[in-house]
Parts: C-alpha cells; structure tokens; sequence
C-alpha cells in the first residue's frame, strides 16, 4: 500500500471512529428558554400522616412503628439510638467522637492532620440495622456521616459506631469525600427517606433550598397527597378514588393451588390500583425525573429505571451492588405473573404476611416443598428454608443483609460458568465447587436454571464477543423473557453490532414493555434524519415519559419547522419534560454531561462546553465528559487545546484507552502519525486484542510504510476475536489494497458466513 493512501485511509477512519459527538444542525426548540422555571402546580396538597390516625388508628399505629415511619426523623428527638456517651472510633487518619451536651448531640470528627471538627447532628436515617446521622452543609446541603452506629444486639456484633466503607474514603479536596457537593443528602437519600420531597436546587448558585412536608416515609408517600380524601371525608360522595388522585390498593390478586398442575392460580383480577410500580418509585435503582411525583402504577412513568448493568448485576441477574429490589423482583415469575409487594409484606408495617415457608406456601402449597425430599435439608436447619435457596442475601453498608427478589432456582454449574454467587456455594464454603456440583447434579439432575442461558448470553455481550449478536438479539425479541433482560440484551448488541442492533430495534419501537421502547429508540439514533424522523417521530406522544424523553432527544438535531405539524405539540412537550428532568437533576454530573449532550445536538455548542465543564467540576473521573469537551476543541480545530484537555483528563483518570485513542487521532490530524501509533500502542497494552484499537494501531503503522507490522497487528486481534466483524472487514480492506485480491476475497466469504451464523 502507498504511504498516500493509507494517510487517507487512516484521516477517513478518524472520523468513523471518533470519540466525541458531532453536531448535526439546529434543534427542536431551538429558541427556546434555556431552563424550566417551575414545575406544574399541583390541585391537590399535602396534609400530614398524622391527619391520617383519627379514621386510621390501627393503619396509623402500625405505620408508626415501621421502617418506613423511621426512614428518617429529627435530632433531638426519641429515635436517636447510637451511644453518644464520649466514644470514639478511629480508621486509618480519622477520628470521630460522639457526646452530647444537653439536648444536642455532637460528633467531633478529625481527619487527616486537621482540627477536630465540631458536627452537630441535625437527624437520623434509618433504625435498623444501622442507623446514619446527618449533619448541615455549605449552600443548605446536609451530608451524612460515615461514622455509622450499628443497631444489631451486642451479641451479634451490633451496639458499636463503625465507618461505612472505609475503603472508600477520600481527601476533603476530592468529590468523594463524604462531605463535597457529589455527596449530599439532598441529591441521593431525601426523596426516599421523606415525605413530599422539593429539591429546589439552584444550578447557578450551586446551592438547595429544599423542603419536605415530614421525616420519614408517610402515608402521603404512597398514597398521595391527601387534602382531597380529607374533604372527602367531610362530606363523602360515589368518587371512586374517595378524592384521592388515583384509588390505592395494595393486596393484588388471590392465589390457590392447582395440585393438578401443581401451580398456584390467580382468582380474579388485581385489586384496583394494586401495582409494585408503586413500590418501586424507591425500591429501584433508578433516576428520578419528576419533583415530588405521585404515585404511579408505571415506575417509568415518573423515574429512568436502570439496565442490569455489570457494576449492578451479575450476567444472570442476581444483585451485585445495591439496587433496592425492584430489578431483580422484575426478573421473577412472580412479577410477571402478577405477584406484587402487598402479596407478601403488610402495607402498614411492612412486615412479612407469615413467618418462614408458611410465607411461600400460601400460594405454593404443594406440601412436598417443604419436605426434605425438595430441600435435602432437615427441618429447621440452615437451607431448609425457600429464601435459603430462592432468596439468597448479600450484605451491604457493612451490616445490612438484603435478600434477592428474583426467586431463581440454584444453579452451582452456571455460576461457575458466569462468575456469579451461588447459595451452594456460600453456604457450603467449606466445600469444593465439585462437590457442590455433584451434590446438586444428583439430587435435581443435569438441567440448568431458566437463568443460565440469558446469563451467558449477557456475559458475552459485556466481553463484546461479536458471538453474541445472535444470542443477544434472540433474547431481545423473546415476550417471554423479562423486559429488563429484553432492554439490556438490545442495548448490548446496539453497541457491538450497529446494524443489527438497527435492525432488531424497528420491531421493538412498539413493544408493550416501556423499558424495551426506550432502549429501541436509543438504538436508532445513528439513522439518517429523515429515516429517524419517520421511525421515531410517533414515540413522542408515547404514554410513557421515559420513552417520550428518549425520543426527543433522538431528534434534537431537527428544526421544529421540519417536524409534520401533527408532532410539533408532541416534541415540544416532550423537550420541555426531558429539559425539566435534567434541570431537577443538575447538581449530579451525568445529569450535566446529558444536558450538554443534548445541547451539543442541538447546534448550542458553547451551552454543551459550559455542562461538560460543570460535570467535571461535579465529578472529574467522568470519562465520556472529558472525550466530549476534548472533541468541541477538535471542532473548533484546535488540536493543542484537545491534547491539553486530554492531559487533564489523564491526571484525574490515570491511563485510558479512551483517552490514548483520542490523543492518538488528534496526533493523526495533526501529521504526527509516528506519536500517534506510540499513542496506539499504548492503548493496546492497556487492552490487548481490542478490535478499534487494533485497527488504529494497524492503519496507523500502514501510514507510517510498515505494513508487515500492521498485518501481525490484524492476525493478533483475530485471534483473539475471530468474530468481530468489523476487524475482519477492516482486514480484507487491508488485504486488498496490498493487491491480495483472493485472500481478500475469501476473507470476506468469511465474514458473510459469520454474519449469518451469528444471527
């Protein structure tokens, strides 16, 4: 190949394969204001949980000693349990005291080589089994303390201050640190934790004013604000909903067991109103996008609800970081069949329905479940209980053990394979994984666990093993599976496979779960306008917020006036709701990199420079805002400010591919094409065996007349991703402008063959 055709070659590629975000035209509402000021008044208000107990006394009573009541409460005041009787815990160079000094209760925290802090506490979080304290911040922020009190009985380790993750602890001048402005109770705790939550942040000031109707979780949370039902009360009428927004119930269906079919049966349809949506606006890892909503049946309705996510799930669903039920409980037969939260936990309370089996056999009332014969455990023992197997706990904030809620059978083989937790396993640590195996193998036989097949499906997705195209787009077109391993499934192929992913998307634009929508929308973002206009277009007056979100911002690159005037009213109200949840949202940092995103579309550059700029003050490891802010220099044709950016991002980050692959473009614009293959190579240390970074690494050694270097670069990437099928193409291109026109040729034979077989 010719030094000039492989500069071309590889100045082409730079702009298929950059990094950042490339403005497309002007935008919806391109003229509009900048930032929503106000959110929709609200007809109904709020009244107070103690409002309640004059025509609720027993629903009040037990309300009052529940979690949820607790969830939060004032300082000073009853619900203070932690020892502050002058002890102190010490960790690495921190040292916390606690005292009081009459009604107020103090924590002197030293860190580092500094003075000791005086803290007093404003509040508690929780009752059990730890409970935190809030002290006040900068700007009306309240920030909690790591400094935990654990409230398990002494004789179980309880009754003792300990730090909440110390390994996680920072430098007062880091984001991370416990009292910075990424960390604040305002941002991550209140909305679950009290009643009728405004956050009023002030994104100019970067300071709150919030308020809140009462500590901890009241009626009102679920059941709405309630000055309508009091006046209702007053003077009652045939109103449905007996002035509420919405009626409310929480028991869901009836069961009974089938013994013919030996499974429980529903008896009737769902009590009105019933719905673990309800639950899950704070039992789920998710993204709130409405101030102080109420509730709703459709979680996504009101929250961006998360994908089973590597750092969050394990490949096969079962919980890794703590994501607060709902997505795990959303994987299970039960969800799907109509179980809700109100089948097993009391509303009130929040206690379970029954105490162990009896719990699961009201609706699983085969006696042969709790025998011996299904379990192999005795009675009363250790794995002889259904949660000991179908509900396995992980523990998180050092003492708080959480059960998952995807009720999975056991499968000691397929978490081998996925690198998963397995309840054999954990139980029997004593135990090699063989003998576990063989031990399950005989009592239940070889067949693997519902979950194994989608689990090893996502795992190789997360590895992009382009193998799994086929398996990921099978498992996304499948009503039969869980819509949250849908909607994940799809959104790992989109990003391993542009074309199939585009491909499979079109028919899950009108899918009835609401989270695969939002991600099919998302996967045909790379369409030409026109196309995108025609596909996505429709979805903007879909009846669910997240999906109308997701749409308008795939079209934000459009005029308004290009828009069929049957849609403008559409998008410009699903603009002004996208706007109003990033603004709600704009004291976190992928709130701001979104922002600037959807202003850099929009054709408003120097507003996307400003919210890359405030996300990295927020938090400066974001990675995908350091790559967009270093593009707007390439944009603006400054190299030297791109590299300059670059240097930044590596002193917050550490060595990046992200970051060696940039600069090694920039160095490419810039002629400098020896720099930049250092700048690859570095890259492929980091990640050996990455097709782009292959690929660049090999054109840029093709540029440099050192093709021989550049096809071993190919045939090592090959072997170890023989079906990444762009590398193969990149590779028969490579082998046809070096004149090998039948080496060229049956490679791609061989690409169309894997193309198949991989769909």
């Amino acid at each position: 190949m010719t030094r000039g055709r492989a500069l071309r070659w590889l100045v082409a590629t730079t702009i298929v394969l950059t990094l950042g975000i490339v403005i497309l035209g002007r935008s919806v509402g391109h003229d509009g204001p900048a930032r929503p000021t106000a959110t929709v008044p609200r007809a109904l208000d709020y009244v107070g949980s103690a409002s309640c107990a004059a025509c609720h006394p027993r629903e009040y009573e037990d309300w009052r000693s529940s979690d949820h009541a607790r969830a939060q409460a004032p300082v000073p005041g009853p619900l203070v349990i932690g020892a502050f009787d002058g002890r102190a815990i010490t960790a690495e160079d921190r040292r916390a005291t606690f005292a009081r000094d009459g009604d107020q209760f103090l924590a002197f925290l030293a860190e580092g080589e500094g003075e000791p802090r005086r803290l007093p506490i404003t509040g508690t979080i929780g009752i059990r089994p730890i409970q935190q304290y809030l002290v006040a911040g900068v700007g009306g922020r309240r920030q909690v303390l790591r400094q935990t009190w654990d409230a398990r009985a002494a004789e179980l380790g309880g009754q003792r201050w300990f730090e909440l993750r110390p390994e996680e602890a920072a430098p007062p001048d880091e984001d991370r640190h416990w009292n910075s402005a990424t960390r604040t109770w305002n941002q991550h705790c209140a909305e679950c934790h009290v009643t009728g939550f405004e956050k009023r942040y002030d994104p100019d000031a970067r300071s709150y004013a919030s308020r809140w109707v009462e500590d901890g979780v009241g009626c009102e949370s679920c059941h709405g604000r309630g000055s309508g039902h009091v006046a209702w009360a007053e003077r009652p009428d045939d109103d449905p909903g007996q002035g509420f927004a919405r009626p409310l119930a929480f028991g869901g269906k009836t069961w009974s067991w089938d013994a013919a079919r030996r499974k429980p049966v529903a008896q009737g349809p769902a009590s009105a109103g019933a719905s673990y949506g309800l639950c899950a606006g704070c039992h789920a890892h998710r993204l709130t996008l409405v101030e102080a909503p109420e509730p709703v049946d459709l979680l996504e309705d009101g929250h961006q609800t998360s994908l089973l996510d590597e750092g969050l799930y394990f490949a096969d669903g079962q919980i890794r970081a703590e994501v607060f039920v709902h997505g795990s409980f959303s994987q299970s037969r039960m969800a799907e069949k109509g179980v809700v939260c109100g089948n097993c936990h009391r509303p009130h309370d929040g206690g379970l329905r029954l105490e162990g089996n009896a719990l699961c056999l009201q609706c699983h009332a085969d006696p042969d479940f709790d025998r011996p014969a299904h379990g192999h455990h005795e009675p009363g023992s250790p794995g002889s209980f259904c949660v000991d197997c179908h509900m396995p706990a992980r523990t998180y904030m050092g003492v708080d053990d959480r059960r998952d809620h995807r009720f999975g059978i056991p499968d000691p083989v397929g978490a081998r394979l996925l690198g998963s937790p397995d309840p054999c396993s954990s139980c029997h640590q004593d135990r090699e994984a063989g003998w576990v195996e063989s031990a399950f193998t005989a009592w239940y036989g070889t067949r693997p666990g519902r979950h194994r097949g989608r689990g090893l499906a996502l795992a190789r997705g997360r590895r992009h093993d382009q193998g799994s195209v086929g398996e990921l787009g099978a498992l996304a077109r499948d009503r039969d599976q869980p819509a949250i391993f849908r909607a994940t499934a799809l959104d790992l192929l989109r990003g391993l496979d542009t074309e199939a992913g585009c491909e499979l998307a079109l028919g899950l634009l009108r899918d009835p779960s609401p989270l695969v929508r939002r991600v099919a929308v998302t996967a045909l973002a790379g369409l030409d306008p026109e196309r995108r206009l025609t596909l996505i277009g429709p979805l903007l007056a879909d009846p669910v917020l997240t999906v109308r979100g997701a749409a308008v911002r795939g079209l934000a690159d459009l005029d308004l006036e290009r828009l069929p005037a049957e849609l403008r009213p559409a998008a410009v109200r699903a603009l002004a709701e996208l706007e109003r949840g990033l603004w709600l949202n704009a004291d976190q940092a992928a709130a701001r990199f979104e922002l600037g995103s959807l202003r850099l579309a929009q054709g408003r550059v120097d507003e996307a420079r400003t919210a890359y700029e405030v996300a990295l003050e927020l938090e400066p490891r974001q990675l995908e805002a350091w790559i967009n802010l270093a593009d707007l220099a390439r944009l603006d044709g400054n190299e030297a400010e791109l590299r300059r950016i670059l240097e930044r991002a590596e002193a917050a980050l550490g060595p990046c591919v992200a970051i060696q692959l940039s600069r090694g473009l920039s160095l490419v614009r810039d002629g400098r094409h020896g720099e930049a293959v250092a700048e690859f190579r570095r890259a492929a240390a980091l990640e050996p065996g990455d097709p782009q970074v292959a690929t660049l690494l090999a054109l840029g050694l093709m540029a440099l007349d050192r093709d021989d270097e550049a096809e071993s670069v190919y045939r090592a990437a090959l072997e170890l991703k023989p079906d990444d099928l762009p590398l193969r193409a990149a590779y028969r291109d490579f082998l046809a402008a070096r004149g090998r026109s039948v080496e060229a040729e049956e490679e791609g034979r061989q690409i169309e063959r894997r193309r198949r077989a991989l769909r």
